[in-house]
């Protein structure tokens, strides 16, 4: 199988479609995202795949968001949204798919998909449009709202009291209380307290889901701070990779593997047994003028029966063994590439002879 990597897909799609218009009231950078955005986002969207082979969707969602934070995309935006959702997290699926909406209007998948979360999640939820002047970046608690500053969001809260945090450019800050309901709705303007000290710092960049930001509204890991430009990563996993691990466990491929050789050792065993005991010299000298129903003939008749059977049995649990290998879920080679996770694979080869089945690792 090929692999295109994701750093070429990004590169592919940014220069295919950098004339993509930003969302209303979102900043404008004025400048395509430079080449280590690009790698940053590639690998991002690489290890948010990866996580979500592993059903690891909270990482998965995290790692998609900090793609999306360095290269914004519909794509992996898309996949964003659907890590939280398949992570129960529905209040985050939801305001993720309220920005794609918003910064995606004219794309189908993405609107089909935004809508179905509402449609799912938004009725026990509480929808909280916010206004700020100048920009900010909103928190919930002490997690950060992923997009980048603007002056319009809309967030879904969970229906219990909730604190929303809002950084303002030049580090001033504003928290308020919301009593946050299912079903319920309210707006709220948020600007800079009069007279609040300003600390002198800019907006905090975009977030990449894993922060934790409080009124200070700290910057995300994996973000470096810097504000994003506009490009479009163009892979999209959801249609390619499957939404939850399939396949049998590698023990039953080395299983099978071991009841073969351990039946090939006594099939061999009993070949040699029955060539030699009584043997067929014995069977000649011993059965003269007695015909078939001689009982070193019986016995050595038996002994071929069994070695007979055992080669079957053998060769069954063999040939399982080798199907099995094709239906084992070997886990991510990409990811057990990069992050130099201990990986065995199966090893199947046929010759003229025969074949050999074994297993090669990585460690």
């Amino acid at each position: 199988m090929v692999r295109v990597s994701a750093m070429a897909a990004l590169a592919a799609a940014f220069l295919a479609t950098a004339g993509v218009s930003a969302a209303p009231d979102a900043p404008q950078t004025g400048q395509a995202p430079d080449a280590a955005q690009v790698r940053r986002a590639a690998a991002a969207f690489d290890a948010g795949v990866a996580a979500f082979k592993e059903r690891e969707l909270e990482l998965a969602a995290s790692r998609f968001e900090e793609a999306d934070a360095a290269v914004p995309s519909p794509q992996a935006l898309r996949q964003a949204i659907r890590a939280r959702q398949e992570a129960g997290q529905g209040s985050r699926a939801a305001t993720l798919a309220a920005l794609a909406i918003q910064r995606y209007p004219a794309d189908e998948a993405t609107s089909k998909l935004a809508n179905e979360v509402l449609a799912a999640f938004g009725p026990s939820l509480h929808k909280l449009s916010v206004s700020c002047a100048p920009p900010c970046v909103v928190a919930v608690g002490s997690r950060a709202i992923h997009g980048e500053a603007t002056t319009r969001w809309v967030v879904y809260l969970d229906p219990q009291p909730t604190t929303l945090s809002a950084s303002f450019l030049g580090g001033s800050s504003r928290q308020v209380e919301v009593d946050a309901k299912a079903g319920g709705s309210s707006e709220l303007r948020l600007e800079p307290e009069a007279g609040a000290p300003s600390t002198g710092g800019g907006l905090p960049g975009p977030s990449g889901g894993a922060g934790s930001v409080g009124t200070g509204a700290k910057t995300s890991p994996g973000t470096d701070g810097e504000r994003p430009a506009r490009g479009a990563p163009a892979v999209d996993v959801a249609a390619t990779e499957p939404s939850k691990r399939g396949g049998l466990p590698p023990f039953v491929f080395f299983g099978g593997v071991a009841a073969t050789a351990v039946l090939g050792g006594v099939t061999i065993w009993s070949g040699i047994d029955t060539l030699n005991n009584p043997g067929e010299d014995a069977v000649r000298a011993g059965c003269v003028g007695q015909g078939t129903g001689c009982a070193l003939y019986q016995e050595a008749l038996g002994k071929e029966t069994r070695t007979n059977v055992l080669l079957g049995v053998t060769a069954g649990v063999g040939v399982l063994t080798v199907v099995s290998a094709l239906f084992t879920d070997w886990g991510s080679s990409g990811r057990g590439a990069s992050t130099g996770r201990r990986r065995v694979e199966p090893i199947v080869t046929a010759t003229g002879r025969g074949g050999f089945l074994g297993a090669q690792g990585t460690f």
